[in-house]
């Protein structure tokens, strides 16, 4: 662009602080880690025409991992593992505020946190409730934070797109265009276009 070349790097990284296969490992831990959490950073840089000159490049960081709440599956049976009952733990929200936390440290509490959820939530059970939990245990970290001094504006925000349902009923280009329709307002917001 303009006589300049751009690259870009991708680093990704995974948790072992709460590993195990698909069924086995959901939810969080005891430490308030979830289960498979993937962290994936894109740097993108411009070549500089002058030696000695500043650096220009910007970076994005995107976590995917299970949702951090106390929960499990439950298999039904052996011969249908597509459709496992998703069971909440009692107190789902315990130690979930160790996870925020951790986070806020890291990318700093004033750093603008979206959450992209692609659950389905057309059903009342399964991945919908997973939804409402997540939703709840983020007003439950906010709240607690609050009481405690800390970060009362958690800057978490929460986009949901149930992207399987959208490719069912309108179609892949559809599905990607709404997706960037949903999420250009986030992507701006923490000024990664500009």
């Amino acid at each position: 662009i303009d006589n300049h070349r751009f690259f870009l790097g991708m680093v990704a990284r995974k948790t072992s602080l709460h590993p195990g296969t698909r069924y086995n490992a959901r939810g969080v831990n005891a430490t308030g880690e979830p289960a498979n959490e993937m962290e994936v950073e894109l740097v993108l840089w411009k070549e500089q025409s002058v030696v000695g000159a500043s650096e220009s490049w910007c970076s994005l960081v995107w976590r995917r991992g299970t949702v951090p709440v106390w929960w499990r599956h439950e298999m039904q049976s052996l011969s249908n593992v597509t459709r496992p009952t998703v069971v909440i733990r009692p107190d789902p929200y315990e130690g979930v505020e160790a996870y925020w936390q951790r986070l806020l440290e890291r990318f700093g509490p004033t750093n603008r946190i979206v959450c992209v959820n692609l659950l389905r939530d057309n059903k009342p059970e399964g991945e919908t409730l997973l939804t409402q939990h997540f939703e709840r245990s983020i007003w439950h970290v906010r709240t607690l934070l609050a009481r405690q001094g800390e970060h009362a504006g958690l800057p978490v925000h929460v986009a949901n797109f149930d992207w399987h349902r959208i490719v069912k009923e309108m179609g892949l280009d559809h599905a990607v265009q709404s997706a960037w329709m949903r999420l250009t307002p986030h992507i701006e917001g923490i000024g990664f276009t500009r």
